[in-house]
């Protein structure tokens, strides 16, 4: 199925596509209409991975970087997770969430939620699925920053001991 034909078929509003053609980092929007109601958000997190190999510090595992062969700083890293996340409902009788670039944890919570069997809740108040995914967005910022801590935590009590000496 095309991206045009499930467009329609949801009756996404034409703000949801225009934020996400104009690469908005973040947005909120909702709408009700003759289908019922609909509200969206789009998501963009930087995408940190570090690497360590035996012997050597952690650092940045540049990916794209190096796909792209251009020389960059070494702990650069231009990679970014932009998700979408839409959501049609029409409480108490359908609500259907469609995830654009959803993140592994997103996708992982999401899982949990399905296996757990309350799909009553989702019914009762669609929003809770907003909630699932947020939880998965907050555990990918979560492990950037630990992740972050972990090629650059030593530089700051290195800094922190120079500024002691003085």
């Amino acid at each position: 199925m095309h991206f045009l034909e499930l467009f329609r078929i949801l009756s996404v509003p034409q703000d949801f596509v225009n934020e996400r053609l104009q690469s908005v980092s973040h947005s909120f929007g909702t709408r009700t209409d003759s289908s019922g109601s609909c509200s969206w958000f789009h998501f963009l997190c930087k995408y940190i991975e570090i690497r360590q190999n035996e012997g050597d510090a952690w650092e940045v595992h540049n990916r794209r970087a190096r796909l792209m062969l251009q020389q960059s700083l070494p702990h650069a890293d231009y990679s970014y997770h932009r998700s979408g996340f839409f959501l049609r409902f029409a409480p108490g009788d359908s609500v259907t969430l469609v995830c654009f670039g959803a993140t592994p944890r997103v996708t992982d919570r999401l899982h949990a939620f399905i296996n757990g069997g309350r799909w009553e809740d989702a019914l009762a108040e669609p929003h809770v699925l907003f909630d699932i995914v947020l939880d998965g967005l907050f555990l990918e910022v979560d492990a950037t920053v630990w992740n972050m801590n972990q090629v650059f935590g030593g530089m700051e009590h290195v800094s922190q001991t120079n500024k002691s000496r003085k």
